[in-house]
Formats: structure tokens, C-alpha cells, sequence
């Protein structure tokens, strides 16, 4: 007997830049790439190198630090030629500002490297204000990529100290430069040197932003420690550790960002308060459904909402969080963000008449048992389930109400009609009366269609009150800056109507709890085949 072996080589995985890096409001690069191997990567990574200096060829700098570094997030599954996005703040660096060489890295499970073209760029560096601030920022990158320039960072802090009481120095400003400055004068090496790299950067975050600075990297340093855990598929008592630590930083950045605003309010854009408050209220929602996707199994999801709040958040230290586009008046916008609210109203309608319709089932089944057993003590009445009734169908009545007011001013102002908020209409109202007659399943069903209506009108309306602002000499109703170099919406401008990303709702959220549950269950009972355990193991061994 003879066999026949046909070997396939394991070639080696490839990276590129799908676009180049793209600046977010932050200061944070994302980096988009395409990744390919054909068994599958199992890491990859940005490497940055300096730029040789053309000016000095005789000259061989001295840097303190090496050039950053950073793991890049890997496609969902990747075993084919997929897409993926990495943001990273590279602000903090003390090459920030410089211009450099950026090569991407992929590597195999058998170990093999596959390297991108190199890719010069000025690595972005934070925008200060406060021309204090950017001086102590510069002469921290100079002494950073050199210590060579030890003297000349010397000669430039004691010239920024001249005269302070000419120059409206506060006191807490002028005595961490004059510390700074005598650490400066002490140091005799290169690791004393270096010591002073974060002392420069704090004192240029103290003249800046007082104390934000320090919530601020609270916030996205607990923001990195999820999307890691994440990523690398930690337990579920990690996950909520770390969501926990993230909703602590989270608050108090909030309070950092209001002290800052009381304090010197012509720095930022002004806020709504009432909008303040929503917006604190749903990152605090969306850390709750990060948590609830990453214990039913759905990473992926988690992650992308995590991507999500990340960008939330970025607007927000931007100082944008509720900027119109451009063309859009106050009252275009005020409608768009009732249109908002709807869909977020309706949305909670169809989680309710989901849950509705799983306490009726409950109770049918609770009366076909024995008349001698008593059910649960969380199962609901008849009279409850009819009380609970009534007011879906109320809810549901008074949006449909809503709806109908707001299509009126629509078309009050000039907006025409909107067939995906009329066909909204229609179905709320099947909605209505399918609840009204006890039919939760058909209303169910009903809700889903009013929701996907109004989303869809909803991006209609964008763009329609977008192109009305453009003016009569715009070929199309987006402007280019309203997308991103991949064709895909920006977030930046008007409100979110959930669209965009699929992110799994309440009700697949607990179709996928019941689903884990049922084969934990199963995995749990011994007299079961080996063959359907070794199966099952398998299945729950990513979660």
C-alpha cells in the first residue's frame, strides 16, 4: 500500500495600510490595515523609526526613549484576507510631533513575519493652548530625541522664566518650572535624563488643564485595559472588574471636565445641560451592555461598542458634543434629536413587549401545573400581565402620537414628506392595536418593523437637512467631510440613530443568555455521550 502527500507551504502573512493614519478629534491616530495569511495571524504590531536627520549626517542622536511600539487589534477571526482598525493615543509620547518612518507587522502561528512598506508620518502631538504649556512640550522632545541637548533645554527653561510678572505666570506654574528647571541643572546622566521626561509632561498638563489631565488619562488608560481584556478573551470576573474601574474613571473625568468648564468656560464649547446629563447617562448604559455582551459570549460586539463610546468620548474632550453640521439650524437639530429620542423610546417598547411576552408564557405554563404547587415567587398574575398590557399599548399609542406631531413640523418647515416615517406610522399603529387585542408575538414582530422604519427615515432626513444647508450648488446631500476615507458616516455630527453597527439589542442579548445557559446545562450532565461533551466543551471553551 502507498499514499500520496501533497505539502502546501505556510507562506508568510501580509499587512498594508488600507489609508493612511487618520487624526481623530482627540489627537488619537486609527489606523485601518488589511491582514492575510492563509492558516491565520496570530499578532500584529506598529513599529515606528526616526527619519535620518539630512541637516547633520555627522551627528548620531542619543535618544532617551526608544520609538513607540503598540500591539494592533486583529480581525474577528482572521483566516482570511480581512480588515481591522486600531486607534492609539500616541499624544503622551516624547516623540510626539516628530516625523518618522511606520511599518506594520504580522505574525503567524508558525512564526513567520510579514512586514508593510514604510509609511512616513508626523506623529500627532497634542494641541495646547497655552503657549507656556507648548514650549515645556518642546523642549521635552528635543531632550527626548537627543540627549545631546541637554545644554540648549537648559538655556530654553531659563529664558521662559524671565520676567514671569510680564508674562501672567501663575504661582503654581512658575514654581514647577523653577523645580523643573533646578532637576534640569542636576542632572549628570542619561537615566536622570530620562527621569525628567514625565516630570516635563505633567508640569505642561498642569499649565494647560489643571487637573483634568490626570482623569483624562485615568479615563483611557481603563478604556485600554477593557479592549486589551477583551481582545484576549478574559474571564468574565476580569471583565467586570475592569468595566467597573472604567466607570469610576469615567465619573470622575466628568466631574474633572465640569470643574474646568466652571472655572474657565470660554475654553470649550458651550454645553446644554440637559444634554450633559443624557450623555453621561448612556456611556453609563453602553459600559452596561459592554458587560452584557462580553458575558453572553458576543466579544466582538463588545468591542465594537467599546470602539463606539471611545469616539463618544473623544468628541467630548474635543469639546464637540453636540455641534450641528454645517447648514443646520437649532431647529433642524432640536428635531432630529426628538427623532432620536423616538427611536430610542421605541426601542424600549419591543424590549418591554419581549419581556411581556416571556411572563405570559411563563404564567400558561405555570397553570397547566398541578393546582397543588405554588409558582414562583417572580411569576406574574393574570391581573399584572394585564396591567402591563394596557400600558404597552398606551406607550405605543403616545408614540405613534408623537411621531405623527413631528412629521407635521417637518412639513411646516419645508421638509416634504418622508415615506419611511409615514410606513413608522403605520406600523405602530398594527402595533397598538395587536397589543390591544393581547397578540405580543404579532406586536413584537410590528415594533420591529416601526424601529427599522424609523431609523431608515431617519438617515433620510440627515441628509436631506444636510443638503438643504449645502445650498443649491452641492451635487449630492453629503458633504465630503461627513465620511470617513473608507465611505463610511461619521459620528461627529447630529445624533447617533443606531444605524450604522449592528450591535446586538436586549432581546438577542438574552436569546444568546438562553442559548448559554442551555448548553452549560447540558455540558454539566455526565450521562450525556462523550462524543456531544467533547462537542460541547468545545463550545463554550471561547467563552
Amino acid at each position: 500500500m502507498s499514499y500520496t502527500f501533497a505539502v502546501r507551504p505556510d507562506n508568510a502573512p501580509e499587512i498594508r495600510l488600507t489609508d493612511d493614519p487618520e487624526a481623530q478629534l482627540s489627537g488619537a491616530l486609527k489606523f485601518s490595515y488589511l491582514v492575510n495569511d492563509d492558516y491565520g495571524v496570530v499578532g500584529a504590531e506598529a513599529r515606528i523609526r526616526p527619519l535620518p536627520d539630512p541637516d547633520d549626517k555627522d551627528r548620531t542622536p542619543r535618544p532617551l526613549v526608544e520609538a513607540p511600539q503598540f500591539p494592533l487589534s486583529l480581525p474577528p477571526r482572521a483566516g482570511t484576507a480581512k480588515t481591522a482598525e486600531t486607534i492609539r493615543d500616541l499624544t503622551s509620547h516624547p516623540w510626539a510631533g516628530s516625523e518618522v518612518n511606520l511599518m506594520l507587522l504580522a505574525r503567524d502561528q508558525a512564526g513567520q513575519e510579514g512586514l508593510s512598506p514604510d509609511y512616513r508620518i508626523t506623529l500627532p502631538q497634542r494641541r495646547f493652548s497655552k503657549p507656556l504649556a507648548r514650549a515645556v512640550v518642546e523642549q521635552r522632545r528635543n531632550l527626548a530625541l537627543d540627549a545631546q541637548n541637554h545644554a540648549e533645554v537648559i538655556i530654553a527653561f531659563d529664558a521662559l522664566m524671565l520676567a514671569p510678572e510680564m508674562f501672567d505666570f501663575k504661582a503654581r506654574d512658575y514654581l514647577g518650572m523653577r523645580f523643573a528647571y533646578g532637576e534640569l541643572v542636576n542632572a549628570r546622566s542619561d537615566d536622570e535624563l530620562k527621569e525628567l521626561l514625565p516630570l516635563l509632561w505633567d508640569l505642561a498638563l498642569s499649565i494647560e488643564d489643571g487637573d483634568l489631565s490626570a482623569a483624562e488619562r485615568k479615563l483611557r488608560d481603563a478604556q485600554e485595559a477593557l479592549r486589551k481584556a477583551l481582545e484576549d478573551g478574559a474571564s468574565d470576573e476580569e471583565i467586570q472588574k475592569l468595566t467597573q474601574q472604567l466607570r469610576e474613571a469615567l465619573n470622575e473625568y466628568m466631574q474633572a471636565l465640569a470643574e474646568q468648564m466652571r472655572q474657565n468656560p470660554q475654553a470649550m464649547q458651550p454645553f446644554d445641560n440637559n444634554q450633559q446629563t443624557l450623555s453621561q447617562q448612556d456611556l453609563s448604559e453602553m459600559l452596561d451592555r459592554i458587560e452584557e455582551l462580553a458575558r453572553t459570549g458576543s466579544r466582538d460586539a463588545a468591542r465594537e461598542l467599546l470602539a463606539q463610546m471611545q469616539q463618544m468620548l473623544e468628541n467630548l474632550q474635543a469639546g464637540r458634543p453636540q455641534m450641528a453640521p454645517n447648514g443646520m439650524s437649532s431647529e433642524m437639530m432640536e428635531m432630529l434629536n426628538k427623532l432620536g429620542e423616538m427611536i430610542q423610546r421605541q426601542q424600549q417598547l419591543m424590549d418591554d413587549t419581549h419581556r411581556f411576552n416571556q411572563d405570559q408564557q411563563q404564567q400558561q405554563r405555570g397553570d397547566q401545573q398541578q393546582q397543588g404547587q405554588q409558582g414562583q415567587g417572580q411569576q406574574m398574575t393574570q391581573e399584572q400581565l394585564e396591567q402591563m398590557l394596557k400600558q404597552l399599548q398606551q406607550g405605543q399609542g403616545d408614540l405613534a402620537q408623537q411621531l405623527q406631531q413631528l412629521m407635521e413640523q417637518l412639513g411646516q418647515n419645508g421638509m416634504g414628506q418622508n415615506d419611511s416615517l409615514g410606513e413608522a406610522g403605520e406600523s405602530m399603529g398594527q402595533a397598538q392595536e395587536s397589543l390591544g387585542e393581547g397578540q405580543g408575538e404579532q406586536a413584537l414582530g410590528q415594533q420591529g418593523n416601526a424601529l427599522d422604519a424609523l431609523r431608515r427615515g431617519a438617515q433620510g432626513l440627515t441628509e436631506q437637512m444636510m443638503g438643504q444647508g449645502e445650498g443649491p450648488g452641492s451635487p449630492s446631500g453629503r458633504a465630503p467631510m461627513d465620511e470617513d476615507p473608507l465611505g463610511r458616516p461619521r459620528r461627529t455630527e447630529g445624533p447617533d440613530f443606531n444605524n450604522r453597527v449592528r450591535i446586538p439589542d436586549e432581546i438577542d442579548v438574552q436569546r444568546a443568555r438562553r442559548i448559554l445557559e442551555e448548553l452549560r446545562r447540558r455540558f454539566s450532565d455526565p450521562s450525556r455521550p462523550k462524543l456531544e461533551l467533547d462537542y460541547l466543551e468545545r463550545l463554550l471553551k471561547r467563552y
